[in-house]
């Protein structure tokens, strides 16, 4: 039989472990290679660490896990399911197994972060690990945003660009995509609400610093540009002051703190973005419906080589951005050229010319264009366009462009070489309706077991028609990625498992002391991020995410709050 010590000593190492593995989770880069052509990321090396000992210490201490019961069931139902699926799937056998088996590890990291978090003191340190690594993010967030320039190059260490909406670049900071820096920033914030009300009334030191982290979460989280996670930090605010306020009463001291940061956070919001953006990020799905465009061009010309001609001509501004260019990215009008009757591209950025004035949506402007000709005699295609400077063409996001034919005259000045084979394509980008559509016609074909968990991906272009598509796009919904890859089961497995988890919590907050009240407020709080969040986006998919939501699962039933059962006692107020 193993010692005390030696058992708190095991707790204590796996313990750091946990930490060390939530302190990296944003930073994930590539490890080692292993077989099956898969590769080993630092923050899966991390992880392992943390289920090895995690279940070794569980396995030879032998912890009571009442707890955890709750969601035990149906937690392991979905896994069971998931794996089924994947087991019996269609195609992409070995993609889906893989999916299976990160749920699973997601799965043991929840109960391994339950029993080694075993007291308060604990549950504070993991969140405030969490909450300090997410302030980092949220500033690297905010840099990029600004463009700093050494922040843009060092972040290529993590992925290769940067990611636009409608001119207006969507932070990623260390991630790879804004919504996953948004996911992971959103729990990050519902859980340090906690922190606001985690001391006592004299520790204004401790509220002034989690204030402070929280606001700049924020800011990180409107840096990304992301509508769910604006959505889910006001949800996040009003669970907790609901739960306190249904506890302690309608009082100053139970909202005046989530009144002052919800007030700050509208200003960060408002500062980092302009009420016309926001509105229009809010009402429309992706940056294509954002652009509009309408010209009216000379259908032939006569230009001199390699001088600059002065073109009249009438745009008018069908999109939902204003064309300034005074602000940075300042939009123009320029042009391309082609060789005429190909698409061979003879010169692609083509000179600008600014607006003269701010160009509303719905208003005409005609303006003289500044055009040179190429220096070679011959017949060409002046390619009318309309761009955002260092973010989009127009004619990329779906805007068709205005064409000229013009006969380029005089004597060679310079020799014209092709530059491009063809202008760029418009970048299909298929929105949430035709994805969802895609994962409910996949069900129909596959509707007991999907066609595997994580093959969504791999297959929904077929039902949409699309020749050629991007296999890193999920179906932008937990439910219905779920739906589709472990099918009817799949889904009711996980509703299930929400439905208990979500229960659990609203029953804590009720019922639980005064000292576990905030903790079971800040988790329900989370639950709801995930849940709320899962309908826009897949917790699941990624790897910092579905960590991320396996330490705030543990969290949520961890050893330190089995004590919560309780009757309530008063607090002051």
């Amino acid at each position: 039989m193993r010692s005390p010590i030696a058992s708190r000593i095991d707790a204590r190492a796996v313990f750091a472990a946990v930490i060390a593995t939530v302190a990296i989770a944003p930073f994930e880069r590539a490890l080692v290679s292993v077989p099956g052509g898969l590769t080993l990321t630092t923050v899966e090396a991390a992880m392992l660490v943390s289920l090895g000992s995690g279940l070794w210490m569980i396995g030879h201490s032998r912890p009571a896990i009442a707890s955890w019961s709750p969601v035990a069931i149906p937690g392991f139902a979905l896994v069971a399911i998931v794996m089924l699926a994947a087991l019996a799937a269609p195609f992409e056998r070995s993609n889906a197994i893989r999916f299976a088996g990160r749920l699973a590890a997601a799965g043991a990291m929840a109960l391994v972060v339950a029993q080694v978090v075993d007291s308060a003191t604990r549950a504070r340190l993991l969140v405030r690990t969490f909450l300090a690594v997410a302030v980092l993010v949220a500033i690297i967030a905010v840099l990029e945003s600004a463009q700093v320039p050494w922040v843009m190059r060092a972040l290529t260490l993590f992925r290769p660009g940067f990611h636009v909406v409608g001119g207006q670049l969507r932070a990623t900071s260390t991630l790879f995509y804004p919504t996953i820096a948004s996911m992971y920033l959103e729990l990050a914030f519902a859980g340090g609400l906690w922190l606001l009300y985690a001391g006592r009334r004299d520790e204004w030191t401790g509220t002034f610093v989690a204030f402070a982290a929280l606001a700049t979460i924020a800011a990180g989280i409107a840096a990304t540009f992301t509508r769910a996670g604006l959505f889910g930090m006001a949800a996040a605010l009003a669970v907790v002051g609901g739960v306190r306020i249904a506890r302690l009463g309608f009082t100053g001291a139970a909202i005046g703190r989530l009144v002052a940061l919800t007030a700050f956070i509208v200003t960060i919001v408002l500062a980092l973005h302009s009420p016309e953006l926001l509105l229009t990020r809010i009402s429309s799905e992706g940056s294509q419906a954002w652009y509009g465009a309408r010209y009216e061009v000379p259908v032939t010309l006569d230009l001199d080589t390699a001088r600059t001609h002065q073109i009249p001509i009438t745009l008018t501004n069908t999109g939902r951005l204003t064309w300034d260019s005074t602000r940075q990215p300042a939009y123009a009008v320029s042009y391309h050229w082609l060789r005429a009757g190909s698409e061979a591209v003879v010169q692609f950025d083509g000179q600008r010319t600014p607006f003269a004035a701010p160009v509303p949506p719905g208003a005409t402007v005609t303006l003289p264009v500044f055009v040179t000709a190429p220096g070679q005699p011959g017949a060409y295609t002046l390619v009318w366009d309309v761009v955002l400077e260092t973010r989009a063409w127009l004619s990329t996001e779906g805007v068709p462009p205005a064409q000229t034919f013009v006969r380029v005259v005089g004597e060679p000045s310079s020799a014209v070489t092709t530059t491009m084979k063809r202008l760029p394509q418009t970048i299909v980008r298929p929105g949430r309706l035709a994805l969802w559509s895609a994962a409910l016609r996949i069900t129909r074909e596959h509707p007991l077991l999907g066609i595997g968990p994580d093959n969504f991906r791999h297959v929904y272009g077929r039902y949409l028609g699309l020749d050629r598509f991007d296999d890193r796009v999920h179906a932008n919904d937990m439910y219905l990625e779920i739906l589709s890859g472990a099918g009817v089961l799949g889904l009711a497995a996980l509703v299930w498992f929400f439905g208990v988890w979500g229960l659990s919590l609203l029953h804590r907050c009720r019922n639980a002391p005064s000292e576990a009240l905030m903790p079971a407020a800040a988790a329900l709080a989370a639950w709801l991020t995930i849940a709320g969040h899962g309908l826009v986006d897949s917790f699941l998919s990624f790897t910092t995410t579905y960590l991320s939501f396996a330490v705030v699962l543990g969290l949520s039933f961890s050893r330190a709050w089995t004590p919560c059962l309780a009757p309530p006692e008063s607090e002051p107020r």
